[in-house]
């Protein structure tokens, strides 16, 4: 299972993770593609091309919650790139419509587990920015209501 990131335009619903994976060089037997979402599915379709643009026989199956599996039907024996095509709709009408392509190479080694780098998207420096600044003004806040309550309380200034 290759974990994806930056694929499609989708911000939730997204695909996180396939076997084989965008821009993956793999080899084995292949004889299903692995999609995982990071949402729940309601609906899965799509499309596997080979390298000469001809569709391959395949069926899109729900395997889970959030894993589907396109069953092809046969396993890959042309080395070069493939194309998927996928199409999914969460149960909360989200819709993903991607493409990827891997690479066959029947030397290649079999697809593994990889973890994409936590892409930056600017906003934790925002959050940790304000979280600072309101300290701060709570800090100042609390010190200025001590010394007027120190003012109230002072020895010689009662009635």
């Amino acid at each position: 299972l290759l974990v994806l990131t930056g694929c499609g335009e989708e911000e939730q619903g997204g695909l996180q993770g396939a076997s084989p994976g965008p821009d993956a060089i793999v080899g084995g037997e292949i004889d299903q593609i692995e999609l995982l979402y990071d949402d729940i599915l309601a609906e899965i379709d799509g499309a596997v091309t080979g390298p000469d643009g001809a569709e391959l026989g395949a069926e899109f199956l729900i395997d889970n919650q959030i894993r589907a599996l396109i069953e092809l039907n046969e396993p890959l024996t042309t080395p070069g790139e493939y194309t998927v095509r996928h199409v999914m709709v969460s149960v909360v009408d989200d819709r993903v419509d991607d493409v990827y392509t891997f690479t066959y190479q029947p030397d290649a080694a079999p697809p593994q587990l990889v973890f994409p780098p936590e892409e930056e998207s600017g906003i934790p420096w925002l959050l940790w920015t304000i979280a600072i600044v309101g300290a701060v003004v709570i800090v100042v806040l609390i010190a200025r209501l001590l010394r007027s309550m120190r003012r109230l309380k002072a020895p010689g200034d009662e009635p």
